[in-house]
């Protein structure tokens, strides 16, 4: 759901109309002034625009890769940045918001459809987070307040469900369709590794579903750690239930109990605030699959981090960069919250 337009993936941040951050004329302007080409940031804005197209292509493709991704970057240390996201080109992405897409059948190809996210997305990308986390002589995380951390984690995780489950889900099923089915895979029962409780720093993190729906638990460089026998008998039982899931789905649009008929049926999403609407996903011993009422109130969430106590400036604004990466505050809003303060904390 979270797309660019492209005025917002072109235009500078100094345009009148703005573009994103990491947009692609500021990027331009950055390897023109570290290529020595122009001698200040506005120098190299109207030596870009100048420059025909095949004197920009040809600049272009000399350019080192590491210095493409250096100039993305905020500092040298980040190991992720951020562009803008998929971009509404019109030529291979509408230029068209999703939702309003979504919103009338007649606009897309109204097929059924799996909406789903794991309960913690984002656990293993904030082991990276220097205020959460700290690490020993040897690069080992050790988490400085499992309350907050968790918390944090679970901020994150439900502005990812919210964005890429919840929302969709709601507006298919406005349109009057009852196709839609969602999922949060919660599976946490990794080991320990060295008096380190592997659940409680990863859990059910982004992407780890995917062997899951696949019964495919091949030992790899980090999934040793995850994947023993201590949890094998849980995980595969899990796993042999989704696959099931999936097969009826491509089967026949409907996962309902699965091929084998013996699953919970998975219900689909619908308006009514309190029906079982998400599927949980779990070990047998951990309460199985099963239907439950959750979903995200996007005014909610934003208000509780708002009046969150615990949290700092930094720790709030860290929360709302989400909300304004997700397209669900806009560059004003995020501006303007408290003040500018997310500016300044971000500066």
């Amino acid at each position: 759901m979270a797309t660019t337009p492209l005025y917002r993936a072109e235009n500078s941040q100094t345009h009148s109309t703005a573009g994103a951050f990491n947009n692609s004329a500021d990027i331009i302007a950055k390897l023109l002034l570290s290529a020595g080409k122009a001698e200040s940031v506005e120098a190299s804005h109207a030596l870009a625009n100048a420059m025909s197209a095949p004197d920009l292509v040809a600049f272009m493709k000399q350019v080192p890769a590491l210095d493409f991704i250096h100039v993305y970057q905020k500092n040298p240390s980040d190991k992720m940045f951020t562009i803008p996201a998929v971009i509404r080109d019109g030529f291979t992405i509408p230029d068209t918001e999703p939702a309003v897409l979504l919103a009338d059948p007649a606009r897309h190809n109204a097929v059924p459809g799996i909406f789903g996210t794991n309960r913690d997305e984002l656990k293993l990308m904030l082991l990276f987070n220097e205020s959460l986390v700290e690490k020993n002589i040897v690069g080992i995380p050790t988490i400085k307040d499992q309350r907050k951390f968790n918390q944090t984690s679970e901020y994150l995780a439900n502005i990812w469900k919210y964005i890429g489950a919840d929302k969709p889900a709601t507006i298919i099923a406005a349109s009057g369709r009852t196709d839609a089915f969602v999922y949060r895979f919660d599976w946490d029962e990794q080991p320990s590794y060295l008096n380190h409780d592997l659940g409680a720093y990863i859990g059910a993190a982004h992407t780890l579903e995917i062997p899951f729906v696949f019964g495919q638990f091949e030992q790899g460089a980090i999934s040793k750690y995850f994947l023993t026998k201590s949890n094998a008998v849980g995980r595969e039982a899990l796993s042999r239930t989704m696959r099931q899931y999936w097969a009826q789905f491509a089967r026949t649009g409907n996962p309902s109990r699965g091929s084998a008929g013996t699953a919970a049926r998975w219900q689909p999403w619908t308006l009514k605030k309190d029906d079982p609407v998400t599927l949980l996903l779990d070990t047998p011993t951990s309460g199985g699959a099963r239907m439950h009422a959750e979903r995200i109130n996007i005014e909610e969430l934003a208000a509780h981090v708002i009046a969150n106590k615990t949290y700092g400036p930094k720790d709030k604004c860290g929360i709302m960069n989400m909300f304004l990466v997700a397209s669900e505050w806009t560059p004003e809003q995020y501006a303007a919250y408290e003040n500018g303060i997310c500016l300044k904390v971000n500066s």
